[in-house]
């Protein structure tokens, strides 16, 4: 081998050995950057993943949040629907109670109404053909005892049951609707506590 060859081997030698430098260190460097790269991307996705988890989380929760609400909103508006339904077959009870029975509740429900003031009770049509001595007698007597006349009109009023009290320009509604109309709330409050507690 001459010496142009050895030294053309020499420099093959040298750059053989640069080259295998140069690549040494851009595959060194290629791993630290796809590394790098796939960590980066490891936390995207981490950090993405998280994020929707907590979407979902939030939206499930809102569901069973709207399920809930639905579902005591339906157990109310059935309770209300049985405490009305109470309420009215009570009404109806005592509307239909027998005669004796009814006009003893009327004689009660005047009493707790009237303020010794003169006056005169008005009934309906049906109440004030049924109506029996002995209720007549017990309204006079409890009149009496507060020093007051109160006159059971032979004229009747657009009512069905119960009476109307008036004196002078004042009329007081004693019918049995008026009494549940306005006792409505102190009942639903009763039934309530009845039925669900």
């Amino acid at each position: 081998m001459g010496g142009l060859d050895k030294i053309i081997e020499e420099i093959k030698d040298q750059a053989n050995a640069e080259a295998g430098q140069i690549l040494k260190e851009a595959d060194k460097y290629c791993n630290e950057y796809m590394k790098e790269i796939t960590d980066k991307v490891a936390d995207e996705v981490e950090a993405f993943e998280k994020k929707e988890k907590s979407k979902r989380d939030l939206y499930d929760e809102k569901v069973k949040s709207g399920a809930l609400f639905r579902e005591r909103n339906e157990i109310l508006k059935t309770k209300q629907q049985c405490i009305n339904e109470v309420i009215k077959e009570a009404e109806y009870t005592i509307c239909n109670l027998e005669t004796k029975q009814y006009f003893d509740f009327l004689s009660k429900l005047f009493e707790a109404n009237f303020d010794g003031t003169e006056g005169e009770m008005f009934f309906g049509k049906d109440d004030l053909e049924r109506m029996p001595e002995e209720f007549k007698e017990k309204i006079k007597a409890i009149a009496d005892n507060k020093g007051a006349k109160v006159n059971i009109s032979d004229k009747t009023k657009n009512i069905k049951n119960g009476f109307i009290l008036v004196y002078g320009e004042i009329e007081e509604n004693c019918t049995i609707q008026s009494l549940f109309d306005e006792k409505s709330d102190a009942l639903r409050d009763i039934v309530n506590k009845e039925l669900f507690s």
